[in-house]
């Protein structure tokens, strides 16, 4: 029987993938995680769109639970699995299919199927950890204006105080279970670093004053907090006397280095009623922090994770910078501290415009002047923007300090030195002496000055004489 000629080739070339092909497990190379498909249901009270976003965290939950989530001993845990849990719309490897929408006793539901994307959750959180470790945790400054009152006089309850940024602050520094997820400036680091005459009740009351102390502070988020709770008057409710009180609460959460608004929650409950107006007005802004801290969560993880991990993204337009000159700054801001990415847009005679994504906003512009070598400078700044321009040149007239060039030699023009004054010496010891003054008698006298003196002296004598002589011969002849 005559044997296929392609066998023989087809064993070699068998032999040689048996033999050539690189082992992975042999190499140390670990497979990527695979991506997990998942189906889930999320659930709110409020809308479909809620309840779209509760089946995103779900999905992430249950794909990245075993292979990510499991080990929850590791420091910072929580915050960790917050964060990722707060993109979770990045870790989809494609849109989720939604396979049904649907209202229940009074519950917005929806079922998707979503594929997750392991891997990247695995960078990142890996990429967090290190975050943490190096940057540390978020920051905060929390500030707050609260007013309880009674609703029908406007009187302030008795024995009330900042009960809505207690609960909101318990929040912020550790989680039902007792880990921590932020820090918070106190009392003591706002004085010792801005003075003790700026305290939080001024802040709260004038927002731009807030977030440039937050920003000055190194503070990643200003939390202003607006309580209020109303209680009415006493009415019989089941047979006992109870007030109702009810709350609502607004919290905006700023980023301080850009000055723009992450979150603008508010929230408003129902009236509750209670014999104690006091207590019950505490139990309604409770409830009110409870429904706004979920978003509170998500948009300061998001915010604070983007700028971490991604960089915040800043146009930087220069005018009129010669092409050579934009090139260094391109290729310094590469190196400078906390910048991500640069990327290039446009480079023309008149603007030249780049992307540059980075952990430090604030930093960005004497970044800019420095790796120009102090040619340029910065021009304005606005969230999201930075212009720069050339350093102008000096005026014709003036000298550049930094360029040391010898002037000219100026023709020498003879000085005649200032007529001074004396005082006459007759006047000594009568006050200043300024009613009589010559002028000083020249140093040093011209060759005619003594003949011409003696000769004037001699006239004078002579003229002296001659009146003598005269008189003598009038009284020799007088009888």
């Amino acid at each position: 029987m005559t044997m296929p000629r392609f066998l023989p080739w087809a064993g070699t070339v068998a032999l040689l993938c048996l033999v050539g092909a690189p082992d992975a497990a042999a190499a140390g190379e670990a497979a990527p995680p695979a991506d997990v498909i998942v189906t889930v249901t999320g659930e709110s009270a409020h809308s479909f769109e809620d309840a779209r976003e509760d089946a995103l965290r779900k999905a992430i939950e249950m794909g990245a639970g075993k292979e990510i989530f499991s080990d929850t001993r590791i420091a910072d845990f929580a915050l960790m699995h917050d964060t990722i849990v707060s993109r979770a719309a990045g870790y989809m490897r494609v849109l989720p299919d939604i396979l049904e929408k649907k209202v229940d006793q009074g519950v917005y539901k929806v079922t998707i199927r979503a594929t997750v994307a392991l891997g990247k959750i695995k960078d990142d959180w890996g990429a967090i950890q290190v975050i943490i470790q190096r940057e540390g945790r978020p920051n905060l400054l929390v500030v707050c204006t609260e007013e309880i009152i009674h609703y029908p006089t406007g009187q302030p309850l008795p024995g009330t105080g900042n009960i809505a940024e207690s609960r909101l602050r318990n929040r912020f520094l550790r989680t039902e279970k007792g880990d921590k997820l932020f820090d918070l400036i106190d009392d003591e680091t706002l004085a010792k670093k801005v003075g003790r005459d700026v305290t939080r009740a001024m802040l709260a009351r004038d927002e731009d004053r807030a977030v440039a102390v937050a920003n000055q502070l190194n503070a990643d988020f200003l939390v202003l907090v607006t309580a209020k709770a109303r209680a009415g008057d006493l009415e019989i409710n089941l047979g006992q006397r109870m007030y109702p009180v009810g709350a609502d609460l607004r919290v905006k959460i700023t980023a301080a280095d850009t000055a723009l608004m992450v979150a603008d929650e508010f929230a408003e409950t129902p009236p509750m009623y209670s014999a104690d107006p006091t207590s019950a007005a505490g139990d309604a802004l409770g409830i009110a922090v409870k429904q706004v801290w979920p978003q509170l969560l998500k948009n300061i993880l998001y915010d604070w994770s983007e700028k971490q991990l991604d960089g915040r993204k800043i146009e930087c337009v220069g005018r009129e910078i010669p092409i050579d000159v934009h090139d260094v700054i391109v290729a310094g801001l590469e190196k400078a501290d906390g910048v991500k990415q640069v990327s290039t847009k446009d480079v023309n005679k008149m603007l030249s415009t780049d992307w540059v994504f980075t952990r430090k906003p604030s930093a960005l512009g004497p970044a800019i002047v420095k790796a120009s070598g102090d040619r340029v400078r910065k021009v304005a700044q606005s969230p999201g923007r930075l212009e720069y321009e050339m350093v102008p040149p000096l005026p014709a007239n003036k000298e550049d300090p930094a360029v040391l060039t010898p002037s000219p030699a100026k023709p020498e023009v003879p000085v005649t030195p200032p007529t001074t004054l004396i005082q006459d010496p007759s006047t000594r010891g009568q006050g200043d002496g300024r009613s009589r003054l010559f002028p000083p008698l020249p140093e040093t006298l011209p060759a005619w000055a003594l003949p011409a003196g003696i000769s004037a002296v001699a006239v004078v004598v002579a003229f002296v004489a001659g009146i003598l002589v005269a008189r003598r011969k009038g009284a020799g002849r007088a009888p």
